[in-house]
């Protein structure tokens, strides 16, 4: 039963539009990620898929197998604009405490110290991207390009951030919540724009 809904759900995922990319599992450490390289063919029919050691950190082997399994059979929309090329894909595995989970009493208190400053994700999916934040603005670099984001605090340790960038395809608006904050200083925190749902582990640089 637990591996037809995981296959089903890995389905349901790479080929629509409305992503739901997380699996809370027991033996994740924190957030471990599988990022596999797929090819798709002429016809929309997937011919190749192979795994990402340098963007992967999960190493549950019977559940990567499922991913490589699930995907073989794979067809796209010709409309899709994946046809005759080959693309990277990435998957979070997230330990299960993190499901529902919130910043208690002592750790808001500590939030402040996230709210100005530099930070990058410590993860492998997003290498070069750095995150400026000030009082009221984020500015995230990604390689050459750059999106100004208004933040505003609504919470101790949930804040709102809404796209500036009138000249780029708007990322709209982001909801941000701050859900743990580990021993080295690090935070999880977890967003959504309401259809997708991303959590990640971030580091204050500076």
């Amino acid at each position: 039963m637990h591996k037809l809904i995981f296959l089903l759900s890995f389905l349901i995922t790479i080929t629509s539009s409305a992503q739901e990319d997380e699996f809370y599992v027991d033996d994740a450490k924190l957030i471990d990620l599988v990022t596999i390289n797929y090819c798709v063919d002429k016809a929309g029919k997937t011919t190749n898929v192979k795994v990402v050691p340098a963007k992967t950190t999960y190493s549950n082997l019977q559940n990567i197998a499922l991913l490589i399994d699930a995907s073989k059979n794979l067809e796209f929309d010709l409309n899709s604009g994946l046809l005759s090329s080959c693309n990277e894909y990435s998957f979070r595995f997230i330990n299960k405490k993190y499901f529902n989970k919130h910043l208690d009493s002592l750790q808001l208190k500590l939030c402040d110290n996230f709210k100005e400053g530099v930070f990058k994700y410590d993860e492998q999916i997003f290498p070069t991207t750095t995150i400026q934040r000030t009082k009221d603005f984020q500015i995230e670099t990604h390689g050459k390009d750059s999106f100004k984001l208004k933040i505003e605090w609504i919470q101790p340790n949930i804040y709102t951030l809404t796209d500036t960038n009138e000249s780029t395809q708007s990322l709209g608006k982001l909801t941000v919540e701050i859900i743990d904050i580990l021993e080295n200083g690090d935070y999880i925190c977890r967003s959504t724009d309401g259809k997708v749902t991303i959590t990640a582990l971030m580091r204050k640089v500076k």
